[in-house]
C-alpha cells in the first residue's frame, strides 16, 4: 500500500451555547484531552457556567475521526466513562444542541451548523486562539481554509488516498484516481468537498 496527500482537514470542536458566551478564548489541547479522558467535568474549571461537562463521541471502533482525536489530542489515552456515545455526526450535533454543558468534535465542515458553537483552539496556552470556521459577508459559517492550510489551527490533518501496490488493476485505478484528485479540477473537487486542497 502505498499513501498520497490530496488535501488538508481541521476537526472542530462544537458545545452548546449556553456554555459558550462565557468562554470568551476558547480551549488549549490539553483542556481538550482532560475533558474527554474525564480529568475536567465542571465548566467553571475553565472559567464556564457551574454546568457539568458532557462530552460526545463515536465509539473508538468507529476509527478514522476518532483514531486522529485519541492520538493527537488524547496522547493514546483512552475515553473518559462519562463520554456519551453517538452513532455519527448528525447525532452528535442535535445532542450537543440540545444538552447544555454538552461538547462534540466533527470534521469542521460538517460542524457549520447555527445550533452550537464552535471553539477557537489553541495548541498551547501562551498561543493564540484560532478558530476553523469564518463567518463570509453572507452571514454563513464557512470553513477557515487559511488557518488549515497554513496549520496554524491545531487539529489539522492530511487527507490521503491508499493505492494498492499489486501491479494490476488495482494499482492502475488507484494510480488514476490520484491523478484526478491532484489534478486542478480535483483539487477544485477536494475544496467543493468542504476540504483544504493541497494547492
Amino acid at each position: 500500500m502505498k499513501q498520497e496527500a490530496i488535501g488538508y482537514d481541521a476537526i472542530a470542536f462544537y458545545v452548546h451555547r449556553a456554555i459558550s458566551e462565557q468562554l470568551l478564548q476558547g480551549l488549549t489541547v490539553e483542556q481538550l484531552k482532560d475533558i474527554f479522558t474525564g480529568k475536567i467535568t465542571n465548566w467553571r474549571d475553565l472559567g464556564g457556567p457551574d454546568l457539568a461537562v458532557i462530552p460526545f463521541s463515536r465509539a473508538p471502533q468507529a476509527g478514522g475521526t476518532v483514531d486522529f482525536i485519541k492520538e493527537h489530542v488524547m496522547n493514546k489515552e483512552d475515553f473518559g466513562s462519562k463520554v456519551q456515545k453517538v452513532e455519527n455526526t448528525t447525532w452528535s450535533i442535535q445532542r450537543v444542541s440540545a444538552t447544555p454543558g454538552a461538547i462534540g468534535y466533527a470534521t469542521a465542515s460538517e460542524s457549520l451548523q447555527t445550533s452550537i458553537r464552535i471553539l477557537p483552539i489553541a495548541r498551547e496556552p501562551n498561543q493564540p486562539f484560532v478558530l476553523p470556521v469564518i463567518r463570509e459577508v453572507s452571514n454563513q459559517l464557512a470553513v477557515n481554509k487559511a488557518v488549515i492550510a497554513n496549520g496554524s489551527y491545531p487539529v489539522t490533518r492530511q487527507l490521503y488516498i491508499v493505492i494498492k501496490q499489486d501491479g494490476g488493476r488495482d494499482q492502475q485505478a488507484g494510480e488514476a484516481y490520484k491523478n484526478l484528485l491532484l489534478s486542478d479540477e480535483g483539487q477544485r473537487l477536494v475544496d467543493r468537498a468542504g476540504f483544504v486542497p493541497l494547492r
